[in-house]
């Protein structure tokens, strides 16, 4: 398109930092749709990272031995981090008394060697596939305490929907789930 004398190009600005389909005048909306976006893909790339390590896990957990395993897991994870953490120069802060320090004393032993060195057991007999599942349903068991220690309220929706999440997972994988009531069962 050819311009005449005295014809003005209007100026485009930048689109840096914007939202599709948001107005360019609600700045907060779109900073909040951005962190969102950045949530779910941190939610996403940690399902990926759990997948991931499960059928490493399953790959050499008969080689290393459970606790072997879950022991160079973490001593891995905590030589990478000590970069980071060296280089924010921050002072390192134990805040609370004896009591919280022993709590969170007994839940990293628990979360972080108990747990994983039981998931790695698990993982000598079973498939990975049937390992990510049983490992993904610790949504609905600690919706199930949370409500048992009186921390949350139950919702019928929420609980319908991790049972049809945990139902659909094992679907997809083809899990087969072990009927009881078989001949068996009902021998005595």
């Amino acid at each position: 398109v050819a311009l005449g004398e005295g014809d003005e190009v209007p100026a485009r600005r930048p689109h840096r930092g914007r939202v599709a389909g948001l107005p360019e005048a609600d700045p907060p909306l779109a900073r909040a749709v951005r962190a969102h976006h950045v949530e779910l893909l941190a939610a996403a790339a940690v399902g990926v990272q759990v997948g991931a390590a499960i059928v490493a896990s399953r790959w050499v957990v008969r080689d290393l031995g459970p606790t072997s395993l879950a022991f160079l897991r973490y001593l891995v994870g905590a030589a990478s981090l000590l970069p980071i953490v060296a280089a924010t120069r921050q002072p390192w802060s134990l805040a609370g008394g004896l009591r919280e320090r022993l709590a969170i004393a007994a839940l990293g032993v628990g979360q972080f060697g108990l747990l994983i060195a039981l998931l790695n057991l698990g993982l000598t007999r079973l498939d990975a596939g049937l390992g990510a599942l049983i490992f993904a349903t610790f949504p609905l068991v600690t919706l199930l305490l949370a409500v048992l220690l009186g921390r949350e309220r139950f919702s019928v929706a929420a609980g319908a929907a991790l049972v049809l999440t945990i139902g659909g997972v094992a679907l997809a994988l083809g899990v087969r789930v072990p009927v009881v009531a078989d001949r068996a069962a009902f021998a005595f």
